[in-house]
């Protein structure tokens, strides 16, 4: 009798030490989330929240603290993406403040000009592109400007310039084909 004791003893013994071991294993997989107090206000998206002001800071210091024009030149290009063409001027003024004029600001100041129907500005600066690496750029928008005028031989012949120097620029090879192909020479095609 007391073997049967001690056997049905063993086997209950067996049987809590694998409910305990079974509960340490979800507490550690958990992570004691369990015994969390929610009403406290301590909960997972109070963390999100958190976690999302501390990236929205760095993000605010970062672009607070824009410390190479290669950057800061991104930031201008990203703007002009989403349309700020006015925006885009100032911050042009800042960078070539900071660092100077260099064609990649000249680049960026003739597009907005452009996009700001300031044509005279514009061709002034597409101009100062030329003899420089970016010169085919400064073809391409004396052309649309010209484009834009209405003169489409003259907008041909800039943008075939711009085209022998960057041949492979499908951007390029679109604009071209817009004066080009125009069937009613009185409206202006859609030069951007």
């Amino acid at each position: 009798m007391t073997t049967l004791l001690f056997s049905m003893r063993a086997r209950q013994v067996g049987r809590m030490l694998a409910c305990a071991a079974a509960a340490t294993a979800v507490l550690a997989v958990t992570g004691c989330s369990l015994f969390k107090d929610t009403s406290s206000g301590y909960t997972a998206s109070a963390d999100a929240q958190q976690r999302a002001a501390a990236e929205a800071s760095a993000e605010t210091k970062a672009s607070a603290n824009i410390d190479s024009k290669a950057t800061y030149l991104k930031l201008v290009e990203q703007m002009q993406k989403e349309g700020l063409w006015f925006a885009s001027l100032a911050h042009i003024d800042a960078l070539e403040q900071r660092w100077g004029v260099s064609p990649e600001s000249t680049r960026l100041r003739a597009d907005a000009l452009r996009q700001t129907d300031q044509a005279a500005l514009s061709e002034q600066a597409y101009k100062r592109l030329i003899g420089t690496p970016l010169e085919s750029v400064g073809y391409r928008g004396l052309g649309l400007l010209a484009g834009m005028r209405g003169s489409f031989a003259e907008a041909v012949q800039l943008l075939r310039q711009a085209q022998r120097q960057a041949p492979t620029d499908a951007l390029l090879l679109s604009d071209l084909a817009t004066p080009a192909c125009a069937p009613d020479r009185s409206r202006k095609p859609g030069f951007r």
